[in-house]
């Protein structure tokens, strides 16, 4: 299910949210790096703060990827006519890891940030906890 929205805003800053998405899923380094914005900082499910630059070297670095990747946004809102908080819950399946992590669902809940910055949108915080998965597949 999308998450429905008449602020036009809101509903911009969601696009580039799944545009990040997407670049992720197809390693697209330039088009994450765009996105980003240079103070992105990762507050990571691996219970560290992880820096933009980090970020970009892990997935310059490794082959892993989320597939089947579900995601429900709960709620999007905006802060003042730049500022847009996401927030929701995501399941997905390991891939190319080379661990024990592949084929592992895994499920979080999230926080990304999104602010717009000369016209175009910039991720600029995200907070993605690990969770137990959901039973309907949401």
């Amino acid at each position: 299910m999308e998450f429905e929205t008449d602020d036009l805003v809101v509903a911009d800053a969601l696009l580039a949210d799944q545009q990040l998405r997407d670049a992720l899923y197809d390693r697209d380094a330039d088009a994450v790096d765009r996105l980003y914005a240079p103070e992105f900082t990762l507050n990571s499910p691996e219970m560290r703060i992880q820096t933009r630059q980090e970020t970009l070297d892990l997935l310059a670095d490794r082959q892993m990827r989320q597939v089947g990747v579900k995601r429900t946004i709960e709620v999007a809102y905006r802060s003042g006519d730049d500022l847009v908080v996401i927030m929701g819950y995501e399941s997905f399946v390991w891939e190319g890891t080379g661990t024990d992590l592949d084929g592992r669902p895994t499920a979080r809940r999230f926080t990304n940030v999104w602010r717009l910055v000369n016209g175009r949108w910039q991720h600029i915080a995200r907070q993605a906890t690990t969770v137990p998965p959901r039973d309907d597949n949401s």
